[in-house]
């Protein structure tokens, strides 16, 4: 009887640590998934963005004197017409200038007033995107037959380079994909992240310390120990619209402003720097609260 009892539990037992094995390899091959994901997902949007941090610039010989009654694009034109021996007339002209993006006469009118003989002009979004995918392929993109004819010229002559893009960096947004940048963002990020930091951690700290050290309990220790609780979970939307109708509507903050994402996102982390501290300040031994209490 005893041996059969201990052959059935033996046998049981080994059901329960095979399940357990099996459960914990579906664990593992779970998270080992996941994983995979995120790095296939951080490797493909790397790759994907790398193309940005370079560009295409295109060498101009400056023309000196310029002439008499011509705009920065009239300009530019002529001189790019000198550069590659050219005569034609306008739609020419056109072909010639949509190589470079919109403010490159800009520039070029600026750098006649110097000593430089040549300057480097940004490219066109079109032939930047020529040379990063289809400069080795049979398509053009969006450049047509003619442009490609100038560009191998320009090429011949060394003046097309691809360098690091800079205006990435140091650019505002733009409506020229050429000139945009993330300056403004990285900006905006920090001047937002600034105020949610100055705002959610001081109040946060000081409720969870209030809450945990200070506040009696009874109703009112209670409504807000629910209600912190139920923000937690709260969708980041309530807050927007929250901060929409509260900071717009009613405060009357200027729109798209740092301070207004800030607050906003200070409220949605609030909750959690409340429930955090409170966590933080329960795991303190009592011994050590005393001694501290005790050297005041």
């Amino acid at each position: 009887m005893n041996k059969t009892l201990d052959e059935t539990a033996s046998t049981h037992r080994r059901r329960r640590q095979r399940r357990e094995r099996v459960f914990a390899l579906c664990g593992i091959a779970s998270i080992s998934f996941t994983f995979l994901m995120l790095i296939l997902l951080i490797g493909s949007v790397t790759l994907t963005a790398l193309p940005a941090l370079r560009s295409t610039s295109l060498a101009v010989v400056i023309e000196r004197p310029i002439p008499d009654g011509l705009s920065p694009r009239q300009a530019l034109a002529r001189a790019l017409q000198i550069q590659l021996g050219l005569e034609g007339g306008t739609p020419e002209r056109r072909q010639l200038l949509g190589l470079f993006s919109p403010n490159a006469a800009d520039l070029y009118a600026k750098a006649t007033t110097g000593s430089e003989q040549k300057i480097w002009l940004p490219a066109s979004d079109d032939v930047d995107q020529y040379y990063k995918y289809y400069r080795h392929q049979t398509a053009l993109g969006r450049i047509n037959e003619l442009q490609q004819t100038f560009l191998n010229e320009l090429e011949r002559t060394n003046a097309v380079k691809t360098s690091f893009n800079t205006n990435l960096f140091f650019n505002a947004d733009s409506r020229n994909p050429d000139s945009a940048g993330i300056r403004g963002a990285l900006i905006g990020s920090f001047w937002t992240m600034l105020v949610t930091f100055l705002v959610a951690f001081p109040l946060g700290v000081l409720a969870a310390v209030y809450l945990e050290e200070f506040a009696k309990k009874g109703r009112l220790a209670a409504f807000l120990e629910i209600n912190i609780n139920n923000l937690v979970a709260v969708p980041s939307v309530v807050y927007g619209l929250l901060g929409l109708f509260l900071f717009l509507q009613v405060f009357s903050l200027p729109r798209s402003a740092a301070l207004v994402g800030g607050l906003v996102l200070a409220l949605m982390t609030m909750p959690i720097i409340v429930i955090a501290t409170r966590a933080a300040l329960r795991s303190v031994p009592a011994t050590l609260r005393q001694a501290a209490q005790a050297l005041g």
